[in-house]
């Protein structure tokens, strides 16, 4: 049965498996079509004994496992707090974005040597910026982020003529979705839910029905945005 509505999700499956719980309440088909998937490099790499800790995301607190334990870091949204704490970190400081935080690392004037551990893409350059502050910063990847297909079911319902609610959570997940959506057959009315106004630039596909931005860069917002918006389309 084709629903009259849809909201897709194609972060990790993790991450789009716990955001659908916040939206099960809602008159909408909830599917989790990941367009890349998370892979840690192996063998572990090494990190320098002694270095304080730089995490923009919960994959990389997967990824390192056991060597955040026991050390102090510097960690981009909260939900990559909870699980760094839980991990063992000693948070320094959190910030809401990857640029937030180097402003404020750069003008604390960190001076411990750090390590940045990160996915193979990643939005800008953090630690060739904290570099060329003066603050020590080596970038480590944790892990690779390859691109995945849509799913038989996303692509049947992105074929019929319903409305599809899309949130974006980074550049390049946008980038690829709108690829790969270029080159489907779509019927459906696109709804764009951007984490940010950089993240909505990114955007390759077809011209949506809509788009909008989340009033802060973060889970929370963004599901506070879909909900307003299912509640127009309803």
């Amino acid at each position: 049965m084709t629903p009259s509505a849809a909201i897709l999700l194609t972060r990790p499956a993790p991450q789009s498996g716990e955001f659908a719980e916040r939206l099960r309440d809602l008159p909408a088909e909830i599917l989790i079509s990941p367009i890349l998937t998370i892979q840690p490099v192996t063998p572990t790499p090494h990190v320098p004994p002694g270095r304080a800790l730089i995490l923009t995301s919960r994959n990389a607190v997967t990824a390192a496992a056991g060597l955040v334990s026991g050390r102090a870091g510097y960690v981009v949204g909260a939900a990559t707090a909870r699980a760094a704490a839980a991990a063992g970190l000693t948070i320094r400081a959190t910030a809401a974005t990857a640029k937030a935080l180097g402003d404020l690392m750069i003008a604390e004037g960190v001076g411990e040597r750090l390590a940045h551990l990160r996915g193979e893409h990643t939005a800008g350059d953090l630690a060739g910026r904290l570099n060329s502050a003066g603050i020590e910063t080596e970038s480590i990847i944790f892990y690779r982020q390859p691109d995945a297909e849509p799913s038989a079911r996303a692509l049947a319902v992105l074929g019929s003529g319903v409305d599809v609610v899309m949130p974006l959570f980074s550049a390049r997940s946008a980038a690829l979705l709108g690829n790969r959506l270029n080159d489907a057959d779509i019927a459906a009315r696109l709804h764009l839910v951007s984490i940010s106004a950089a993240v909505d630039c990114a955007w390759t596909g077809p011209a949506p029905s809509s788009r909008s931005t989340a009033a802060s860069p973060d889970a929370d917002a963004v599901a506070d945005k879909i909900r307003a918006l299912v509640a127009e389309l309803s």
